[in-house]
């Protein structure tokens, strides 16, 4: 064990786990001597030499050193809290707490206290069936990870249980381990979804096919983000800025000229205003993805959007292509043109290159 003063001046107790991983518990005192009476009293040193030898449980450790055992559904609360103040995005926010909430719900921990939490329940809950695809699973540890993360800050429990816990691929089939491949579509296949009648689809797909910008983005695009030369978005997934000139031949020239011509008013502030409600409601923004696809290929039953003939309806599912792909159709429209990948990635708002050269086809 030894002692360390934060930025703040507190001091806190450094120690091991059973597992070899540092943990730190504040003493709330800027005193040294005051920080070496109450790490005494804690008896760290002792929980730190019975933890390597496996002598004392997590529980118990967490109740010695963590004081009151706060009950898991409070300190979710506290933790959504915080997620809200760190400016995270609603869809987050939304994702995370159904994450946390069910997690408690399936394992019986709704009135119980958090350093119960065991860490085969948590192995479980990311690797059980319902978590159909890796994403998922990864979803689902990052979200208790960085929940357990925040219980440590709070001192709340000693150990994270998410430390040891990995995406188990035994546990899934050969489907479910594959990445499906995103492929560019076709000029022809462009040419005819942005021929469609759709109010929104129409100039959506060619908006994205000129400049790259996500269907979220599209969603919320602001009517201050378009001037005379250019289209500049601060982007919802990354939040960086991208700015694609209208009139370069490269991104469009003239039909990006003449879609963003043809908008009509309808909201002083956004360009798609019914969309724009819909894609900020996180239990309703994965709706524009479910209906493009309806568009595209038509639902179970065989219908398009609206009922309408779907316009390609002979499309096997293994084959079929969602909005994202137009962004695929972008990076790989410019890097065929010449376009250096650096580029590329700076017009789509990657940090990394080699993010963008898997976008190229």
């Amino acid at each position: 064990m030894k002692l360390v003063t934060n930025q703040t001046g507190n001091i806190s107790a450094r120690y091991k786990d059973s597992n070899g991983q540092w943990r730190s518990t504040n003493l709330r005192t800027k005193n040294k001597k005051e920080a070496h009476k109450i790490a005494k009293d804690l008896r760290i040193e002792d929980l730190e030499d019975a933890g390597k030898m496996g002598i004392l449980s997590r529980e118990v450790v967490a109740k010695m050193v963590g004081g009151k055992d706060i009950k898991l559904k409070n300190a979710i609360a506290e933790y959504m809290e915080f997620m809200e103040m760190q400016a995270s995005s609603a869809n987050t926010l939304h994702t995370y707490s159904c994450n946390l909430l069910q997690f408690m719900k399936d394992y019986g921990y709704v009135n119980a206290g958090i350093s119960l939490v065991k860490e085969k329940d948590v192995y479980d809950f990311i690797n059980r069936d319902d978590a159909k695809t890796v994403s998922n699973r990864n979803l689902r540890r990052a979200t208790l990870s960085s929940f357990f993360k925040f219980a440590c800050a709070r001192t709340y429990i000693v150990f994270n249980p998410t430390v040891n816990v990995r995406i188990d691929s035994s546990k899934m089939s050969h489907e479910q381990k594959e990445k499906k491949e995103r492929v560019p579509f076709t000029k022809k296949e462009f040419k005819k979804i942005s021929s469609c009648d759709h109010d929104f689809f129409r100039p959506a797909t060619a908006i994205s096919y000129c400049t790259g910008l996500r269907l979220g983005d599209i969603c919320s695009l602001e009517w201050a983000s378009i001037d005379p030369y250019h289209i500049t978005v601060w982007t919802e997934k990354r939040d960086k800025r991208v700015q694609i000139p209208i009139e370069d031949e490269l991104f469009g020239g003239g039909m990006l000229t003449d879609i963003i011509t043809s908008l009509k008013i309808e909201d002083d502030t956004y360009v798609f205003p019914e969309w724009q409600e819909v894609i900020s409601n996180p239990k309703t923004r994965s709706k524009p993805s479910v209906y493009f696809s309806r568009l595209l290929y038509g639902d179970a039953r065989g219908n398009g959007l609206g009922g309408n003939q779907p316009l390609f309806p002979d499309i096997p599912k293994a084959g079929r292509k969602s909005f994202h792909c137009l962004r695929h159709s972008f990076v790989t429209r410019l890097a065929k043109a010449g376009v250096s990948i650096e580029e590329i990635g700076k017009a789509v708002g990657h940090s990394d290159t080699a993010t963008t050269l898997g976008y190229s086809h």
